[in-house]
């Protein structure tokens, strides 16, 4: 009897200190911890666009005129493709790359701040315009260099369209054409755009 009566006695202890104010509390407790939570996934969210959107080129690129055919070349032909940049080469090194394959690097510009290089080696072909988006009118030019020698090695339309892509601030990991040619790593960010192509 005396068991029953100390377990009456906690049961109804219990149910004081579950009372309907503690619960409310709970549940009050509960929803502001929810809607702190909904605030701060928003929060990174908009942080995340930010650096998105301040990951690209900030200034009026050149756009592709789709009406002016650029002649497509092998892409296993370095002297085709040199000669598609329409520029004369300022400077070349031969280098390594991290896997040790021997490369070539070529540069079109003597200005280090606007210039489009490009590596060759027998396993791929990297593509890459520095710009300086304070001085736009070499800015444009870089671009307008970066445009051509994208639209020579794929295409003009396949190539125009991977150059407004990546200009505009899409990243590729890697991208598989429908001819089977693959790129990677095609991205712009707020001084300088690159892609790879696997020969």
């Amino acid at each position: 009897m005396k068991l029953l009566l100390i377990i009456l006695i906690c049961s109804f202890g219990f149910a004081a200190c579950s009372s309907p104010d503690n619960e409310n509390q709970s549940i009050k407790s509960q929803e502001k911890i929810d809607k702190e939570a909904e605030q701060y996934k928003k929060e990174i969210l908009k942080q995340q666009q930010e650096l998105a959107d301040s990951d690209k080129p900030n200034f009026d690129w050149p756009k592709v005129n789709y009406s002016q055919s650029v002649p497509k070349v092998n892409i296993n032909n370095d002297s085709e493709i040199l000669k598609a940049v329409g520029k004369p080469i300022v400077d070349q090194e031969d280098s390594t790359k991290n896997k040790g394959e021997p490369s070539k690097t070529y540069w079109f510009s003597k200005d280090l701040s606007n210039y489009l290089q490009i590596d060759l080696s027998q396993e791929f072909i990297e593509v890459t315009w520095h710009f300086d988006s304070e001085n736009i009118d070499k800015s444009t030019a870089t671009f307008k260099d970066g445009q051509k020698i994208t639209q020579a090695l794929l295409g003009s339309k396949t190539g125009g369209e991977l150059y407004e892509h990546i200009s505009e601030g899409l990243k590729y990991k890697e991208l598989v054409l429908d001819e089977g040619i693959v790129i990677q790593n095609a991205r712009c960010g707020h001084f300088v755009c690159r892609y790879k192509i696997l020969r």
